[in-house]
């Protein structure tokens, strides 16, 4: 190499250097440090480094070639590939990448070696990712993409084979929930369903100050593990935290969040009710720096949810539609797109909300287009012609002579997270 002796001989007797090094040439081949930063830190140049990763990965080809393995933990540079991914995306969706990984590993390549995959490999992957479910398909593309971003394969397949246009379902976005009514009736449902639910009366406020959190700051169910958002939130401390200070008064609440992102929500930007309603809650249950804020598991909460929509005859809500409730109320209020990315637990690329944004605002097309009609001094729609009406959403009576037998007035006071459920 440039006429300098080989590393490996000129350490042979610093274990610990080698060892230094090969890590380091590990990192350079997973793109976590730049060749040029490697080569700087032992006094070499970025192409030397690059030429000891080239060696160091005909070796692993080589070694791997020889060696059968059973077990998809077994294969090499897995374990290496695992820890890649687990510190790019969410613990849970990394593991969920390896599962998809291991499958492909098995069925399609036949427990062939990482390191000896080729094009036409990749294209057998693909043909039988096109035989399954639509909505497997976008997450079958991802984690085959992530093994060619670390290293197993040609960088060039990528765009040659493995584009993802067009693969990503659409959102769930239930029709009931593009209208104002619609979201209102959910919402005033919800609540008098939760209302008369049989439960304790302690989990009824603890689900409802969950639900409440959820639909007011938009944030997602979260993990506990990961202390992530709503389920993962301690008490002035960990990832995300519900920030209280020394007289039991709401401060703050952050949000560790999807891709690692951080959002702060002042005392300012929440709901008065809902402040009340933590502040309370906080104090009632005696939690302390470090406590979980919430004990209620997320599959019991889903559960709740379920039983107080049924209660209630109204469409049965998942916990991450309080999200999508949240920006369409933004849209039926009026306010402007690149507000409301900003709210709660928004959005950091405004592209993300803007597909849900437009689809409603082009529901309420023709009420936008009234606006701008007056405007202009040139008054108001015309009415539809009768033969279009059968092509027109519901009327508002239509809506009500299929509500729920539960009455659909308000949350008042007595309702609402302030006073605590009896």
């Amino acid at each position: 190499m440039s006429g300098r002796r080989d590393i490996f001989e000129l350490h042979a007797t610093d274990p610990e250097f080698l060892e230094r090094f090969r890590k380091t040439i590990a990192d350079v081949r997973s793109g976590k440090l730049p060749a040029a930063v490697a080569g700087a830190a032992f006094n070499m140049s970025a192409k030397s480094i690059m030429r000891y990763a080239g060696r160091q990965k005909q070796a692993d080809i080589d070694t791997a070639t020889y060696v059968t393995v059973s077990s998809w933990k077994q294969v090499s540079g897995v374990a290496e590939w695992e820890t890649w991914m687990k510190g790019r995306q969410k613990l849970n969706a990394a593991v969920r990448m390896s599962a998809i990984a291991a499958e492909l590993w098995e069925k399609v390549w036949q427990k062939k070696p990482l390191q000896l995959l080729t094009e036409q490999d990749i294209i057998e992957a693909k043909l039988y990712i096109k035989g399954l479910s639509a909505g497997k398909r976008f997450k079958h593309t991802l984690a085959l993409r992530a093994l060619l971003r670390f290293g197993f394969g040609d960088q060039k397949w990528l765009t040659k084979h493995l584009s993802t246009k067009g693969l990503k379902t659409a959102p769930r976005m239930p029709a009931e929930l593009k209208t104002a009514e619609g979201i209102q009736r959910a919402v005033n449902g919800l609540f008098l369903g939760l209302e008369q639910l049989q439960l304790d009366p302690s989990e009824r406020v603890e689900a409802d100050v969950i639900f409440t959190s959820k639909l007011a700051l938009w944030a997602r169910t979260g993990d506990v593990k990961e202390e992530r958002e709503i389920f993962g939130s301690r008490i002035n401390a960990g990832h995300s935290h519900l920030d209280i200070d020394s007289t039991g008064r709401l401060i703050s609440w952050e949000f560790f969040s999807k891709w690692r992102e951080v959002w702060i929500v002042p005392r300012a930007m929440m709901p008065a009710k809902l402040v009340s309603a933590l502040e309370s809650f906080v104090r009632s249950r005696d939690l302390k720096t470090g406590d979980f804020l919430f004990r209620m598991k997320a599959a019991r909460a889903r559960e709740i949810l379920k039983a107080a929509c049924a209660k209630a005859g109204i469409l049965e809500l998942q916990l991450h539609d309080f999200r999508k409730m949240g920006l369409s109320a933004c849209v039926h209020s009026g306010v402007p797109l690149e507000v409301a990315v900003d709210f709660g637990v928004g959005w950091k690329d405004i592209n993300t909300a803007r597909k849900h944004y437009l689809m409603l605002k082009n529901a309420n097309a023709t009420a936008e287009y009234a606006k701008m009609s007056r405007f202009l001094g040139l008054g108001e729609t015309a009415q539809p012609a009768a033969s279009e009406n059968s092509a027109l959403p519901q009327t508002q009576d239509a809506q009500q002579s299929r509500a729920p037998a539960v009455e659909q007035s308000p949350r008042s006071d007595a309702n609402s997270t302030d006073t605590p459920a009896q």
